[in-house]
């Protein structure tokens, strides 16, 4: 597991004994500084095969690519060159993520409270990106979103944000096009564990969530009794 935070803009590498268990976790001993170019990060990615990473964050507005020289490994990370403004649509960026191909990225921030769709001409080279117009606005829902999530098939998107501490679940169709995106009506609020909650992940099939606050500085794991269903989710009491 990978957490960052703005307090000292690194990302610090966590291995868990049992996967997907955060109760298992330990430190790794490994982390890498971002604050060279962002002194203010806010959310990473990793590519599908741990050999690139993505970094976005308040200062720059700007995504910063790295390479992992042996996959997964935050020591062996380098700054590949390789950047992508996103200012002119969002300049309180919060998050990205990719569709599965890297071929889209997707970035979501609490200034416009808008996600906006790019596309790579080359996958995962973030260099190569350019804004498509395509664009969904989620302040009906939450006004200072902080986190975007997809599904495994791109089917599903989900919203976390810190004004209603809630996570809320949208479907798309086609697949991986925000501009298709409906709210389902579905969500699960986590304002019982942290009230400023900044991030969220899935495990792979589904089935667990987990968020990350800064109130508490602490990892939380969630049960969804059925797979990709936020309003099937429930505290575990792991964390």
């Amino acid at each position: 597991m990978y957490s960052l935070g703005a307090s000292n803009d690194k990302i610090y590498q966590y291995t868990l004994s049992t996967a997907w268990d955060i109760s298992t976790l330990s430190y790794a001993n490994s982390f890498f500084n971002v604050g060279t170019y962002d002194g203010d990060p806010t959310d990473l990615f990793l590519n599908s095969d741990l050999t690139t990473m993505y970094i976005i964050g308040h200062s720059k507005d700007t995504i910063y690519q790295y390479t992992l020289s042996t996959a997964g490994e935050l020591s062996s990370a380098s700054y590949a060159n390789n950047s992508y403004d996103v200012s002119l649509y969002e300049t309180l960026s919060n998050d990205l993520i990719f569709n599965s191909d890297g071929t889209s990225l997707y970035t979501i921030g609490s200034d416009t409270d808008t996600i906006y769709q790019h596309s790579l001409s080359t996958a995962w080279d973030i260099s190569s990106g350019s804004y498509i117009g395509s664009n969904f606005d989620v302040s009906s829902q939450e006004d200072q979103p902080t986190c975007l999530s997809f599904n495994s098939d791109g089917t599903y998107m989900y919203v976390l944000g810190d004004s209603v501490d809630t996570v809320y679940q949208y479907s798309l169709s086609p697949s991986w096009d925000i501009s298709t995106g409906s709210y389902t009506g579905n969500s699960l609020n986590v304002h019982s564990q942290d009230q400023d909650p900044y991030g969220m992940s899935f495990n792979s099939d589904g089935t667990a969530m987990y968020m990350i606050g800064y109130s508490t500085d602490k990892v939380y794991q969630y049960s969804l009794s059925t797979a990709w269903d936020v309003s099937s989710g429930s505290y575990t009491g792991n964390s």
